[in-house]
């Protein structure tokens, strides 16, 4: 019993037993500490736009194509919800969102843009799309405009015209005229120095990045733009594309 006794007072941590669990246990939280670290590291993308963008318009709206590089920088994977682009020129701002993509940059049908995954260390590159949607009223003004020019082209050349095909014909002035005016009240790439700033949000705040550029937009880039105009009396660029016109004008960005 005086054995038991003294055997029962001795310290936890001057028996051997004690130590070799603490090595081990000390072996095993060391062998964990990558996912430990894991567990606390920031979720967080960059962001790489490409040199160049190529500025659209259609009936008057700015559209943006460009391509850029995300990565998933941090530890843990990241979806992207949404991106977008707001462009500033003196008084004037619009924010464009990513609204398809290209799945290669050899396709010509776009893809719609939904949200996706980066896992740590991936990376997303595509040429997307930046543009909005009209709002449903003014949806509904533009289809039936387009739809009465379109009906009355058709019944004048005979046939609907096709791209590089058949004859362009005009349709009557009263049609075209609503046309041209919300061109007209539309067009936004006009000659000047532009601000950009591409932002991508996400799931995780954290994650959340930006990229600011700037272009430059010359006056015969502009009227080249302005050119599609005058191809609405004739439907091309509205319900068909003849590409006697460049479609679209490109610039080289600098990074502010």
């Amino acid at each position: 019993m005086a054995d038991t006794a003294q055997i029962s007072n001795v310290a936890f941590y001057a028996k051997l037993d004690f130590w070799q669990m603490a090595i081990a246990g000390a072996a095993l939280f060391l062998s964990q500490l990558p996912p430990v670290r894991a567990w606390f590291g920031r979720a967080r993308l960059s962001v790489e736009p490409y040199s160049r963008i190529a500025l659209h318009t259609e009936l008057g709206h700015p559209h943006i194509q460009m391509s850029f590089l995300l990565t998933n920088t941090g530890r843990h994977p990241v979806r992207v919800e949404r991106v977008k682009i707001k462009i500033t020129r003196d008084e004037f701002q619009r924010d464009l969102q990513v609204q398809s993509y290209l799945e290669k940059s050899t396709d010509t049908q776009a893809l719609l843009f939904t949200p996706f995954t980066i896992p740590p260390g991936g990376e997303w590159t595509h040429i997307v799309n930046c543009f909005n949607h009209l709002p449903r009223d003014a949806q509904r003004l533009t289809s039936q405009a387009v739809g009465r020019l379109r009906s009355n082209v058709i019944e004048r050349v005979g046939q609907a015209p096709r791209a590089d095909n058949g004859p362009m014909v005009e349709g009557d002035t009263e049609l075209v005229t609503p046309l041209t005016a919300m061109f007209d009240a539309a067009f936004s790439w006009s000659a000047g120095e532009y601000s950009a700033e591409l932002s991508i949000e996400t799931n995780r705040r954290s994650a959340n990045t930006s990229s600011k550029f700037r272009f430059t937009l010359f006056e015969s880039e502009s009227e080249a733009l302005r050119l599609w105009r005058d191809e609405i009396k004739y439907g091309n660029g509205v319900w068909f594309t003849a590409h006697h016109l460049p479609k679209f004008v490109f610039v080289e960005i600098q990074r502010a």
